[in-house]
């Protein structure tokens, strides 16, 4: 292997510091716009965030992400009130419906006293909500999924 002996910079071009034209334009356009869009999700998140807020507020918001079972907020106060899941087992319970294509599963458990049903609902995505209905409050005509399964558990036992 040779070493090559370099003499002052007659045999090499200097490095000459060329600019290509709106090359660095381009890039300063494009940070600011991204700054700009970066500004404009932050405004969208804290909108969607206030619209949460005020839909708790209401009592309009949701309990529930599947098609088939809905519960609203307001609903809660009427003949059905949240309740602690206790992770109960297709022996203890009275009732079962597996909804395959809705992607939920529903156990109701009649309880003795006052004449309520614990209704236990385990979704697709692993989530379990669990509700305690007031079969005093329902009508025969109700709508209401989880309702109606109340009732179908009374009717069972």
């Amino acid at each position: 292997m040779g070493v090559q002996e370099v003499q002052g910079n007659n045999g090499i071009s200097a490095y000459q510091k060329n600019k290509k034209a709106g090359r660095a334009e381009g890039f300063q356009e494009s940070f600011l716009q991204n700054l700009k869009n970066r500004d404009q999700e932050k405004s969208a998140a804290a909108d969607a965030e206030s619209r949460v807020r005020t839909e708790e507020q209401s009592g309009v918001g949701r309990i529930g992400m599947t098609s088939g079972v809905r519960v609203n907020a307001v609903m809660l106060t009427e003949a059905l009130q949240a309740a602690e899941v206790r992770h109960m087992s297709y022996e203890e319970s009275d009732h079962i419906r597996i909804a395959v294509t809705e992607g939920y599963t529903l156990k109701g458990k009649i309880q003795d006293e006052d004449a309520q049903v614990y209704v236990e609902a385990k979704y697709e995505d692993g989530r379990l909500e669990a509700y305690q209905v007031d079969m005093a409050k329902v009508s025969g005509e109700t709508e209401h999924m989880i309702e109606r399964f109340a009732l179908e558990t009374v009717e069972e036992a």
